[in-house]
């Protein structure tokens, strides 16, 4: 890189994945020649038109919904769940459950499904807290479990409390896999699909 040259900024998170890839980098560059802002506000535009009909053929799904980032993603999935079951006629499941140890982002809302204290104690006073389960972390093995035994009993707990509190429950947010903030808590993905009965 040239002494004049400008390194993108990259988010700490994600830096592994690719991001300042040569190829990532060059597709960057063209997309500001094409198109400078993507705000959508009731407007659109091809390239949006293009990703929703891809998305909707790998998915089944008939429509889109776009966020800046994985807070206002996780805004906009608490807030459209919630709006389900009011259209529904069932005003009263307006409660979420999360995982111990969970992080979602820092807006109001994902802070509510957010369990670590650093990024929720200032704000506390805004925050409606949801509910939140015992974790699948696989460290929590006693000796002679398995990681699945964790998943199991994590998945039995939430399959109690959602049995107690399913008629007010909108939804449950997890961390698939890995809870990053929580120290890169792995879980066995039998959690993922375990049945809660409720």
């Amino acid at each position: 890189m040239s002494a004049n040259a400008v390194a993108p900024a990259q988010p700490w998170w994600v830096n592994l994945f690719g991001h300042n890839h040569p190829t990532i980098r060059a597709a960057l560059i063209d997309q500001l020649h094409t198109l400078g802002h993507v705000m959508l506000a009731g407007f659109t535009h091809g390239q949006v038109v293009e990703l929703s009909e891809r998305l909707a053929a790998r998915t089944g799904l008939g429509h889109a919904f776009y966020g800046s980032d994985g807070a206002s993603a996780t805004e906009f999935a608490l807030k459209m769940s919630a709006h389900h079951w009011r259209n529904a006629g069932r005003a009263g499941k307006c409660r979420f459950v999360s995982v111990a140890g969970g992080y979602h982002g820092e807006t109001v809302g994902a802070l509510a499904v957010t369990d670590i204290a650093l990024f929720r104690e200032a704000y506390a006073p805004l925050v409606r807290m949801a509910a939140t389960v015992p974790s699948p972390d696989a460290r929590q093995a006693a000796p002679g479990d398995t990681p699945a035994d964790v998943a199991e009993g994590a998945a039995a707990s939430l399959g109690d409390w959602l049995a107690e509190h399913a008629h007010e429950t909108a939804a449950v947010i997890i961390e698939p896999l890995i809870q990053c903030a929580a120290g890169k808590a792995m879980h066995d993905p039998l959690y993922l699909k375990c049945e809660t009965r409720a």
